[in-house]
């Protein structure tokens, strides 16, 4: 490989591909090289191009890129390098080379192409020689070889030229050698001295003669075995080359020098060493003056480093000379890149991109140029924002060798000391709290403008007076002794004070005062901060209002009523007279606001308290206790007659009506009516009671009132302890469910089953749906017992149609809270689906009145239902008022008829119209029908004449257990129909299908 000098690094172009190939001189012709190409491309599995002329690629195994310019194939072209490799870095920001290594082509002494070979550079290395050879192998065959008289010409000229060129080398050498170093010496194979050149007097004023047979370490002081000298001796036992190795030698004559030698072993033909030879210069002035200019370097980077602001220094090519510990640490962010030879510019962009200063993305460019503007002119005092809410202090100042020194200081803390003050003096002028300063003898030497407008005199009347000028003469010597006392003891104090205006008035303020102390603890000042607290003390009377009585009607809320029925408790006690409580509540208060709005409410609730206030007498009490609830509390009574009066007058106002929103209304109320002592004898008490015999008056029908009874608290009570066994029955798994069968009138066949919910308690024994159904509607607990009986329903359903039963559809009822609570679709399909049933085998039983609510959750759930198959069933029809347009819009597949119509027929005629009516319905509107309560072979031949198909009762069978349903299956009557006998007792009235 030829040695060349080093050339300047690469500069890219980016080019795009040129397939009209310039006409350059080639050895063969294009088409035989772009074969080449392929050919070398397929033997080692790499990109293969070839270059000529200017570096344009003339033929390659990749088409797309003839044409193209090659940067570092035009510098081996021209001879400046032989070979280039080219990592996928410079790869990627030329733009233009393929990563790889590129290597020159000689025939004839001449450099004739360039070969490329892209691949991954370890690849590619690999490859790069073989493909050299390989191709120029190839040019060989296609020229063809030279005559051999052109050959022995060839060679005589290259002898001549070779024996001209060593001649010329030998001047060469002597001239490099006296150029390069200031004697030549040589060493024995026993490492001592045997040759020096006669230029070692000129230099040293030594003969050669004196130092021939001295070894090296002859030239050192006594014992100077340095690290650098012991691994210097071990370079020399192993016979290796050394260069500018630099002793302290001590010469003949005493003197101390510095010299810098280099050397290369020899050795003899057979291998043999046989000694060094080398050169060597007396250095000891260039070194001694380096070693004085790195201690005074030293000294500098020393006392740059002891400077706590951060240092840079730039060339005037504008890059970093260097920089202290200090800057670096302030910007950790680029702390690697700060490294002697960066660009000023470069680093800027990197403090942005780092965010070490704080600057919107989208301004980046504009303050890049400002700074690079700044940085031209040298200013001073510039200012940045950089993390973390802190800013830095920029100096610049020119060098004199053109280059710059920047000197960056944070002064995050001069400038929070600087807004500090800024705010203080804000706060000073613009708060609206009176500020007064005072030395320590109580003279006023500071106010502020709200002082002024407080007081009424103007700082030139305040300055110099003390502050005795605001006294009220409301406080007695105690009141201000304890003040003192309290300031001098802890510093500070702050209190409610009365003081008096320069117009006379007195006004209460909030004040506050401080002391101010020096580093000694020696009382300075006096701080004292007021506001006039006149509008606090009439909003903390509004508040003691609002805070016992009701904003929308004005009248005694809860809090107030209960201290007034405490109170009023005690004196009947006292006085021996009784005390009456009434609990109101407004009897479908909440379709007024559901029908006309709460704003049409609030009328209607004033209109009431109105009401009310002008039933009761002067020492009685009306109060609110929260939306449409109202209690009256009547003292001083000594029998029932004025409870009775008033509760009657009240009655009778309630019957004219109310005008709301120009529309007249009717509204009733409900009242409750406890009396003390025999009702109750404390305030809780009372009020529990009376709400007990409101709750009475609402069950008897509402616009009623009720007396309070021990009654009334014994079925509390016993309601409460149902409520609590059923959660302990569910907890407990005391619940089974019964299955009555559904019958095809016409042949008797049993067509499926309808769960219901069984309660066995362990003591009470079987427990009728009616007594705990209605208590789990109304606790919510039927959401959990609803689940449970539809899981048991839904798997018993499968078993038996596993077990070949025909049946067609198990139906199970299902209550409004369990229908519109969010999740209740998705559990009976995953209810479905542990069960293993098809949803078109379970038929869903909803009330009739659940149609009319026509809400959101409600049609969205019962589409959902029926979109998964599952049938829907409303039960009990006849009994409410369902629509015929909602009926025909509804998923609902069958009708059940009440019970309470199939009771009485055929006798009843009424029923047995509705009957009809209701068959005649369905038929129309292609529903299927199932009469629920058949009891008598008379009751199912009049159904089965009108045309229903489907019925379930006691006489065919009444519900009972899962194992004696199957036993029914398995065995039916000898008649064909699967019935019981009507098995008694049944309570008449108990509807068993709950």
């Amino acid at each position: 490989m030829r040695m060349t000098p080093p050339t300047p690094p690469i500069e890219f172009v980016k080019s795009a591909p040129n397939h009209k190939v310039k006409r350059h001189a080639l050895p063969i012709e294009l088409n035989r090289l772009q074969q080449i190409c392929h050919s070398v491309a397929a033997m080692v599995g790499c990109k293969i191009s070839i270059m000529a002329g200017d570096g344009e690629i003339v033929a390659s195994s990749v088409p797309e890129r003839i044409g193209i310019r090659h940067e570092g194939a035009a510098r081996i072209l021209r001879g400046e390098i032989d070979e280039l490799e080219i990592d996928a870095e410079l790869s990627r920001r030329s733009g233009v080379m393929l990563e790889g290594c590129n290597l020159g082509i000689d025939m004839n002494q001449q450099r004739v192409l360039c070969v490329g070979v892209a691949a991954a550079l370890a690849d590619a290395r690999q490859f790069a020689s073989i493909v050299k050879a390989c191709i120029e192998e190839m040019l060989k065959n296609e020229v063809g070889h030279l005559s051999i008289q052109h050959q022995l010409r060839t060679e005589i000229n290259e002898r001549k030229l070779l024996e001209q060129s060593l001649a010329a080398n030998e001047v060469r050498f002597r001239q490099f050698a006296e150029t390069s170093a200031h004697w030549l010496w040589e060493m024995d194979a026993a490492l001592r001295f045997s040759y020096f050149s006669a230029r070692l007097k000129t230099y040293l004023g030594l003969e050669p003669k004196e130092l021939i047979g001295k070894t090296r370490l002859d030239l050192t002081r006594d014992g100077d075995l340095s690290p650098q000298w012991q691994a210097h001796l071990s370079l020399l036992e192993r016979h290796e080359p050394f260069s500018d190795f630099e002793y302290d030698a001590c010469l003949p004559n005493g003197e101390q020098r510095i010299f810098r030698i280099s050397g290369k072993p020899l050795f003899t033909t057979d291998g043999r060493f046989d000694g060094y030879r080398g050169t060597g210069r007396d250095v000891t002035d260039e070194v001694r003056s380096q070693r004085q200019a790195d201690q005074l370097k030293q000294r500098l980077d020393d006392a740059l480093e002891a400077i706590t602001d951060g240092l840079l220094l730039t060339d005037s090519d504008h890059r970093l000379v260097m920089c202290n510990t200090a800057y670096r640490q302030a910007v950790p962010a680029v702390a690697p890149l700060l490294k002697p030879g960066i660009h000023i510019q470069e680093l800027n962009r990197a403090l942005l991109e780092t965010g070490m200063v704080r600057v919107p993305r989208e301004h980046w460019d504009t303050w890049l140029q400002n700074r690079w503007q700044q940085y031209l002119r040298c200013d001073k005092q510039l200012l940045f924002p950089t993390l973390n809410d802190h800013w830095i202090e920029v100096n610049q100042y020119r060098a004199q060798d053109g280059g710059t020194l920047i000197l960056r200081r944070d002064i995050t803390e001069r400038m929070r000391h600087e807004e500090r003050q800024r705010l203080a003096s804000t706060v000073f002028d613009n708060t609206q709290e009176g500020i007064i300063i005072t030395d320590a003898e109580l003279r006023i030497i500071a106010v502020n403008p709200a002082f002024t407008e407080l007081t009424g005199y103007s700082e030139a009347e305040a300055i110099g007076k003390k502050t005795n000028l605001l006294k009220s003469g409301k406080h007695d010597q105690a009141f201000y002794q304890q003040m003192w006392d309290n300031l001098n003891n802890g510093g500070q104090w702050c209190g409610e004070v009365w003081n008096r205006r320069k117009n006379g008035e007195v006004f209460p303020e909030w004040l506050s005062i401080t002391e101010v102390r020096g580093k000694n603890q020696e009382l300075l000042n006096y701080v004292a901060v007021f506001s006039d607290i006149s509008a606090v003390k009439e909003t903390e009377q509004q508040l003691e209002y609002l805070a016992h009585h009701d904003p929308l009607t004005e009248l005694p809320n809860r809090m107030l009523f209960m201290a007034r029925l405490k109170h009023g408790l005690q004196r009947a006690r006292r006085e021996g007279t009784s005390v009456a409580l009434l609990f109101l509540d407004l009897d479908h208060f909440k379709k007024v606001n559901d029908s006309l709005g709460h704003a049409a409410g609030d009328q209607l609730l004033l209109q009431v308290a109105e009401r009310l206030s002008g039933a009761v007498r002067e020492q009685d009490t009306v109060a609110r206790l929260g939306g449409d609830e109202f209690t009256l509390l009547l003292e001083g009574l000594v029998d029932h007659t004025p409870v009775d009066t008033i509760v009657s007058k009240l009655l009778e106002r309630f019957r004219e009506p109310f005008q709301i929103e120009g529309q007249w209304f009717h509204v009733t109320t409900s009242i409750g009516i406890s009396i003390s002592p025999q009702d109750g004898s404390d305030d809780t008490t009372l009020l529990r009671n009376a709400d007990t015999a409101l709750y009475k008056a609402k069950e008897r029908g509402r616009n009623e009132y009720q007396y309070y009874s021990a009654e009334f608290t014994r079925q509390a009570q016993q309601r409460t302890e149902l409520e609590q066994l059923l959660r302990e029955a569910l907890q407990e798994q005391q619940f089974t469910v019964y299955y009555q069968p559904q019958i095809a009138v016409e042949n008797g066949r049993i067509t499926g089953a309808e769960a219901l919910v069984r309660w066995i308690h362990p003591q009470k024994g079987m427990l009728p749906p009616d007594q705990f159904i209605p208590l789990a509607e109304e606790t919510g607990l039927i959401r959990p017992l609803g689940l449970w009986v539809l899981e048991q329903a839904c798997h018993q359903m499968q078993a038996w149609l596993n077990n070949g039963y025909p049946l067609h559809s198990m139906a199970v009822n299902f209550s409004r809270k369990q229908l519109i609570e969010g999740l209740f679709v998705e559990q009976i399909s995953d209810i479905l689906q542990r069960s293993g049933l098809d949803a078109r085998h379970l038929e869903m039983e909803i009330i009739e009145s659940l149609i009319m609510e026509q809400s959101d959750e409600v049609m969205q759930a019962l589409e959902q239902l029926r979109k998964m198959g599952v049938s829907l069933a409303i039960d009990d029809f006849g009994t409410g008022y369902s629509s015929l347009a909602y009926l025909k819009q509804l998923p609902v597949t069958t009708l059940k008829i009440d019970r309470s119509f199939v009771s009485d027929i055929p006798d009843d005629p009424n029923d047995a119209a509705i009957v009809q009516a209701i068959l005649a319905l369905a038929a129309s509107l292609h529903l299927d029908v199932v009469a629920e309560g058949v009891e008598t072979r008379q009751q199912a031949d009049f159904l089965l004449l009108q045309g229903c198909r489907q019925a379930q009762g006691f006489y065919y069978g009444r519900p009972m257990p899962a194992d004696e349903f199957e036993r029914l299956l398995q065995n039916p009557d000898a008649d064909g129909l699967p019935r019981l006998p009507l098995a008694g007792p049944f309570q008449p009235g108990i509807d068993y299908q709950i």
